[in-house]
């Protein structure tokens, strides 16, 4: 029989009929009707239904001696404590899902900058490698505040005696067609166009960057390293020429045939 679902006063009594045959109060302790959905009364109930069938066992066997009833108060068994969700777990389970949304944010609008800067380059003359590994380098993939805050993806006018001079523009394209002009007014820049890596050291002897490093930095990015290996050579259009079948000695064309 399922004690848990009797009604309370009807337990109260079945209770007290227990406990003058055990000798054991087990009326005083019992919850009123509020607490009887409380998981620990619920498990003192479970307790005491199992006693009960023990001794019916018991009864049935010949057993007719008192039920070993424990002692009311501290003598009850414990319940198990209610799990509770790992609240700081789950903040950092949400934390961690939040932070590889962000980075593949991220990660989507560097590939579209990179697709924009490499476009621009090529329609520039400009070496995509050196242009997109400056990027890289300088704004950390897009992630940097000048980047994130101003659009500046190349560091411009962030001087060392200076950083926050650093230039913002409306858009992340604007940055590179500023950066391209740049290269453009640099004649000895332009002139190594067709070898990114001289072209960067060209660029660090302009002036434009003050680290020993920074050409090395730059080509070692995988950007750099994809970008150099692919880049295609603008190739000039050849005009097709017209082939004319040359005829064997003595034969005349119908065109010669016909004004003979």
């Amino acid at each position: 029989m399922d004690l848990s679902k009797l009604d309370p006063q009807i337990l109260k009594l079945i209770m007290n009929i227990l406990g003058q045959k055990s000798g054991v109060d087990l009326v005083s302790p019992l919850p009123d009707e509020q607490s009887l959905n409380n998981p620990q009364t619920m498990y003192y109930v479970q307790q005491q239904q199992a006693l009960e069938n023990q001794a019916e066992q018991d009864a049935a066997l010949g057993d007719t001696g008192k039920m070993d009833l424990p002692a009311v108060g501290s003598g009850w068994p414990k319940a198990p404590p209610t799990p509770q969700p790992n609240i700081l777990q789950n903040i950092g389970q949400a934390a961690s899902n939040v932070g590889e949304l962000v980075d593949h944010a991220a990660s989507m609008a560097w590939n579209e900058f990179v697709k924009m800067a490499t476009q621009k380059a090529t329609q520039a003359g400009v070496p995509p490698a050196a242009v997109v590994s400056m990027a890289a380098v300088e704004s950390a993939r897009g992630t940097s505040n000048f980047a994130r805050n101003r659009n500046n993806y190349f560091g411009y006018q962030a001087y060392d005696n200076n950083p926050n001079a650093a230039k913002g523009y409306e858009k992340p394209e604007h940055s590179v067609d500023e950066v391209i002009a740049w290269f453009k007014a640099h004649p000895d820049v332009m002139a190594k166009a067709n070898d990114p890596v001289a072209f960067l050291q060209a660029v660090k002897n302009n002036g434009y960057a003050t680290d020993p490093n920074y050409v090395q930095k730059n080509i070692s990015t995988p950007e750099f390293q994809h970008l150099s290996k692919v880049t295609p050579t603008p190739k000039t259009p050849v005009a097709r020429q017209q082939v004319i079948p040359t005829l064997p000695k003595g034969v005349k064309s119908p065109v010669q045939a016909k004004y003979k």
